[in-house]
């Protein structure tokens, strides 16, 4: 991406990067076969949100939170437990 002549525009999207770069973390897949037979979302009970596929997690007051595609969702029941 490249903003030219926006210096308020570039200094906003920073700051938003830089936000969202403090709450989102790496997570390992711990097996093929754990995340087969993981628990579909309706059953899920982890508050953190891992993305199966962006290997990032969310917590609850993260923005994009409640919109994560079901089938994507990797549930924890801690941040500690999704790093």
């Amino acid at each position: 991406m490249v903003i030219k002549d926006a210096p308020e525009l570039v200094k906003a999207y920073e700051a938003n990067v830089q936000a969202h770069a403090a709450h989102a973390h790496l997570y390992a897949r711990r097996s093929s076969a754990a995340s087969s037979s993981a628990a579909p979302m309706a059953q899920a009970s982890g508050d953190v949100h891992g993305n199966r596929h962006g290997k990032v997690y969310r917590v609850p007051t993260c923005k994009g939170y409640a919109g994560m595609r079901p089938a994507s969702v990797a549930p924890f029941a801690t941040e500690t437990e999704a790093q």
